[in-house]
């Protein structure tokens, strides 16, 4: 069976790009390697941005678990912090095994054809079509693709070795979630549910986190992929645990059981992100703020400028990289350039 697009990835950024174009009549293929609902190491903090997405909404959605209007700050010894509070929302807290279930559910509704544990091996383009090779042995044409698998999926692959980008740069973040009772959630981190920063932590360039959720804490850290091959991964996270305990921000008795890891692309976007007959979105194109490390409203965003821009591409049966263009441009509009000022940003508080 041929399709009008074939998403590779069904994140944040696959689910809703796969959602828009559905909705607009098209054939839609959603493909994920996972099976879902599935894990996914992230700190799930939505910022604010994410109401654009209006019928998600978000403030009545059983998902949000806390809503974030304060924070701590902790200087790099840790010495000096900094609170802040706001009147309006910082981020909102989700579980991203929910979330991410929850975006492929609406991509079902509007039309989608989900697929869940099927591996993308390859990826061609060919006159007149994509083709992708998958892990169980089967081919499948589309006239078009997204690729929205992450970092390091076979789209972002793809593209890199066509247009010859050598340089690409990542962070690796290690994450877990621990359990600790609404009560302490409520008593230690307060109706404004603070989130807890400690800048360069372990002199990584990143920084450790808190971010409190209904009865459990998300606690993770990040830094380059190349400082963090020379350490152990564990026994930072354990360092961070201690910290929290000896300031009373996590329990003495809680400790980490299972952490997991994740690629984070940490320097910018791709310096091009569509060809013939294909555009990157979210992780696999870059899309993560330099800053903060937040990537799910970029891929959300990302999501729904490439379907719109495929609506277009696709009536006209001009699917060649030149048509292709305007998603490039109308991303590097709407927040590309505030990308530049972030990595410079991150540098100086770095």
């Amino acid at each position: 069976m041929k399709y009008d697009v074939v998403v590779i990835g069904a994140g944040p950024a696959g689910a809703t790009a796969a959602r828009f174009l559905s909705k607009e009549g098209y054939n839609v293929l959603l493909l994920d390697k996972e099976r879902f609902p599935r894990y996914k190491a992230c700190a799930g903090g939505l910022c604010k941005h994410i109401e654009e997405f209006n019928y998600l909404n978000i403030e009545k959605l059983d998902l949000v678990k806390s809503i974030c209007k304060a924070s701590l700050t902790f200087s790099p010894s840790a010495k000096y912090e900094m609170p802040y509070e706001s009147k309006d929302v910082l981020f909102y807290n989700v579980d991203r095994k929910e979330f991410d279930d929850y975006l492929v559910g609406i991509a079902i509704n509007a039309g989608s054809d989900f697929r869940d544990g099927v591996k993308v091996k390859e990826i061609s383009i060919r006159e007149g079509y994509a083709l992708l090779r998958l892990g169980n042995g089967r081919e499948v044409k589309s006239r078009a693709l997204i690729g929205a698998g992450g970092a390091t999926d076979v789209a972002n692959k793809f593209l890199r070795k066509k247009e010859g980008i050598k340089r690409w740069k990542l962070a690796f973040s290690l994450v877990e979630d621990f359990e600790v009772g609404e009560s302490f959630v409520s008593d230690v981190y307060g109706e404004k549910s603070r989130c807890i920063i400690l800048l360069r932590f372990a002199g990584l360039h990143g920084y450790a986190w808190v971010f409190p959720k209904r009865s459990s804490l998300n606690i993770g850290y990040a830094g380059y992929l190349e400082e963090m091959k020379r350490r152990n991964a564990k026994e930072l996270l354990n360092q961070f645990l201690k910290f929290l305990k000896r300031r009373n921000f996590l329990p003495s008795s809680v400790g980490s059981k299972k952490a997991r890891g994740a690629f984070i692309p940490c320097r910018g976007c791709l310096r091009k992100t569509y060809t013939d007959r294909l555009l990157l979105c979210g992780d696999s194109a870059g899309f993560v703020s330099p800053l903060s490390g937040e990537g799910i409203y970029y891929a959300m965003d990302s999501g729904r400028i490439a379907s719109k821009v495929l609506c277009e591409a696709l009536e006209e049966e001009k699917l060649d990289e030149k048509s292709l263009k305007n998603y490039q441009k109308i991303w590097m509009e709407r927040w590309g350039k505030d990308f530049l000022y972030l990595k410079i940003f991150h540098h100086a508080l770095m």
